[in-house]
């Protein structure tokens, strides 16, 4: 167990997870967690994974859209490196 302090940031309160404490957890940098407080006040933190939920017919929309664009969008993308190097 480790010690840490909390702090303010911004209009939440903050809590540092020591490296080690963090790798027994499997948190890393970018980890999405649920925090819960139970009815003594202990803190719960639990690695949650999170999926984007795309409605099928919308990505077929895009997919039907990209395939008819592709020609476009690579010229867009050629010119954006390009300006990107200027």
């Amino acid at each position: 167990m480790a010690m840490v302090k909390v702090r303010r940031d911004g209009n939440s309160l903050a809590v540092t997870i020591p490296v080690e404490e963090a790798s027994k957890a499997h948190l890393q940098e970018g980890t999405h967690v649920s925090v819960e407080a139970d009815a003594t006040g202990e803190l719960h933190i639990v690695p949650v994974s999170i999926q984007r939920r795309v409605r099928p017919e919308i990505m077929a929309s895009a997919q039907r859209v990209l395939k008819r664009k592709r020609r476009l969008y690579e010229r867009l993308a050629a010119y954006d490196r390009e300006s990107k190097q200027s």
